[in-house]
């Protein structure tokens, strides 16, 4: 039972790559109160990690895919508007 359940979801998965592929792409759209620094984004970098960072008006979000992390000055950051990074 255990094997047909993994043969399963094995095939789900590759069905949901070939049809959700990066031809058409996929969007998500952040706001202040999910988690993200700011509403007000200056720059947005995806580093070899897939993991994306976000450089607001009050610091830096990483997010990773499973949680955001928010960074300011209270973590070493110059200034509180971020516009540019760079990896």
């Amino acid at each position: 039972m255990k094997k047909y359940i993994y043969i399963i979801n094995k095939a789900v998965f590759l069905l949901a790559i070939i049809y959700a592929g990066p031809i058409d792409g996929q969007w998500k759209q952040y706001l202040y109160t999910d988690g993200i620094s700011s509403n007000y984004t200056f720059h947005t970098h995806k580093d070899d990690k897939n993991r994306i960072w976000i450089g607001t008006q009050n610091g830096i979000t990483l997010i990773n895919g499973l949680e955001m992390k928010k960074f300011g000055s209270e973590h070493g950051l110059p200034a509180a508007d971020i516009t540019f990074i760079k990896s």
